[in-house]
């Protein structure tokens, strides 16, 4: 299965809408910004857990601001909404429901960290395979027939 596919198939992601119908250059800046998403998680991950434990409301909310721009960034339009919702409110909430919003928060953010981070491994196998594949057949003589054409056309060319 391609990347292109694995990837529509993460629920979370508007994948299928962001890409369907563009050019190959498009969905490579795509895959970036997965690669981007997926690099910073466990540092914004961090960061959340720390404003967290020091029960620092304004940190927090600027931290799922943050987040809600990644999602926005990799077209994940339901949680990206659902963020925007959430912020409304959030400075106004007791530390306890920030917590509780930020602690489901990460589980969806991991979740979706994860499930890119398989799709994104299902492409570099392929490659590693196909570079296998490409190692394999040069290792591979070359046929009396082969070697006779090349001479051909190497002769031809001089």
């Amino acid at each position: 299965m391609d990347i292109k596919t694995q990837l529509f198939k993460i629920e979370e992601l508007d994948a299928a809408k962001l890409l369907t119908g563009k050019p190959d250059e498009e969905f490579d800046k795509y895959v970036q910004k997965l690669h981007a998403f997926i690099d910073s998680f466990p540092d914004r991950e961090a960061e959340l857990h720390a404003a967290l434990e020091k029960q620092d409301t304004a940190a927090t909310v600027k931290l799922v601001e943050g987040a809600r721009d990644l999602l926005v960034n990799i077209a994940a339009g339901a949680l990206a909404s659902e963020c925007t919702k959430k912020l409304e409110n959030l400075a106004n909430e007791q530390f306890a429901k920030i917590s509780e919003y930020v602690d489901s928060l990460i589980t969806s953010l991991k979740t979706l960290s994860l499930d890119i981070q398989m799709a994104l491994a299902d492409k570099q196998e392929q490659a590693a395979e196909h570079a296998q594949a490409a190692d394999e057949s040069s290792d591979k003589p070359i046929s009396e027939k082969q070697l006779w054409w090349w001479t051909t056309i190497r002769i031809a060319w001089i």
